[in-house]
């Protein structure tokens, strides 16, 4: 594992924040500032993503999103269909 300077490790938390813990968008963001190469960028993002997971138990990368929500709200037409057969 790649040992990363403070200011790499703070980029890579500014560009998790800001980009809601998108790590594709992240990582792309720590590229354009950083200048790192693809894998460097994304061991960087990964490193820090796990240290915040780590620190602070509400921390979340991996979200729903609006496929989560829509099998959320079609779940009750599911059960309807379902149960007529």
């Amino acid at each position: 594992m790649t040992q990363f300077s403070e200011e790499n490790t703070a980029i890579a938390k500014a560009a998790l924040q800001e980009t809601q813990g998108s790590k594709i968008a992240a990582i792309k963001l720590v590229r354009e500032k950083t200048g790192f190469g693809l894998k460097e960028a994304k061991e960087l993002v990964d490193h820090v993503n796990k240290e915040l997971e780590v620190s602070d138990p509400n921390y979340s990368s991996k979200k729903q999103g609006c496929f989560g929500m829509l099998l959320f709200l079609l779940s009750p037409l599911f059960y309807m269909v379902i149960s007529r057969l």
